[in-house]
């Protein structure tokens, strides 16, 4: 973890914005944020840093096609479900309800940016499924 360290106390020093472009779960967003804000004021104490996160992002219809999915991935990845489950976990995987609840949460913990990451050749299909309940 010595480079993620290192970013983040170069970003906290003399940044304007993070980009974290991994997906995180909330608890550990949270704990990546308080890092970065616990060195900023020890830096900059009156200059805020704008915070984004890349989300892999995958919307379905309903809970039971995002099952039917998560059910392939391991055997398309050759890896367990289980790991499965943890990496979604940490995505934006679920129906667009799941998603724009999920991104609450994060909206909570200081995002200023979410990026999106959908599977390759359906960014159309899934921005429209996300923001026709949005």
């Amino acid at each position: 973890m010595y480079g993620r360290k290192r970013l983040l106390k170069v970003s906290a020093r003399f940044d304007d914005g993070i980009n974290l472009a991994r997906s995180f779960s909330p608890d550990d967003l949270e704990s990546v944020f308080a890092q970065v804000d616990e060195m900023r004021f020890r830096h900059r104490p009156d200059t805020p840093i704008k915070k984004s996160v890349g989300f892999w992002t995958n919307v379905f219809e309903t809970k039971s096609e995002m099952e039917k999915a998560l059910k392939k991935r391991p055997q398309s990845r050759n890896v367990s479900l289980e790991r499965v489950r943890r990496q979604v976990e940490k995505a934006l995987w679920g129906t667009a309800d799941n998603i724009s609840d999920r991104l609450g949460q994060y909206e909570d913990l200081g995002i200023d940016h979410a990026i999106f990451m959908f599977p390759h050749g359906k960014e159309r299909g899934q921005i429209t499924r996300l923001t026709e309940t949005m």
